[in-house]
């Protein structure tokens, strides 16, 4: 089944008085890439023109925003990054010493998956005096792992990947006295 085929399923069968579902139809590449030392985790992440994101080091969560620096606290744990590009980048360790930068590249145009937009809420970051909140703002991708093929092994369309594409910022409402 085609995502457009889907697409128009859910919007046929939704449930009386749901909200519209909002997903895009599009083409996701996913490449992984191994680094085994911290300093190429760094380089790879500078050489990815990071736009806003948020990085875990060994003692320190640290987030940045669009125009800030990007932060070093030391060794690189793990973390997600929005890029200049649109592109998203996740960085994990893979359990061995080395660490697994996946790289997430939505194209619009193209007709292998669905997409929407999912907001997660996040604490309030310890070093901002201004104590602003912001969501964590994910892009999150459906698809046939049998599109294409004729035979289906019964999985369906599945949430695939989740890449992360930058920070919301919440307005925050005063209470009127």
């Amino acid at each position: 089944m085609t995502p457009a085929a889907l697409l128009s399923i859910v919007k046929k069968n939704r449930l009386l008085g749901a909200e519209e579902p909002r997903f895009d139809i599009c083409s996701l590449n996913i490449d992984p890439e191994s680094c085994a030392a911290p300093e190429a985790v760094r380089e790879a992440l500078q050489d990815f023109d990071p736009e806003e994101g948020w990085l875990c080091f060994q003692s320190a969560l640290k987030r940045f925003l669009k125009g800030e620096l990007l932060p070093d606290a030391g060794v690189i744990l793990y973390g997600e990054v929005k890029g200049k590009d649109g592109r998203s980048l996740h960085i994990q360790q893979d359990g061995e010493g080395g660490w697994v930068l996946t790289y997430y590249h939505e194209q619009s145009g193209g007709d292998t998956h669905l997409a929407e937009d999912v907001f997660l809420i996040a604490e309030a970051y310890p070093d901002d005096p201004k104590n602003t909140r912001y969501d964590l703002k994910y892009r999150v991708y459906w698809g046939d792992s049998d599109y294409g093929k004729k035979d289906d092994d019964g999985q369906g369309w599945r949430q695939i990947a989740a890449a992360f594409f930058g920070f919301e910022k919440i307005e925050q409402k005063t209470n009127p006295e």
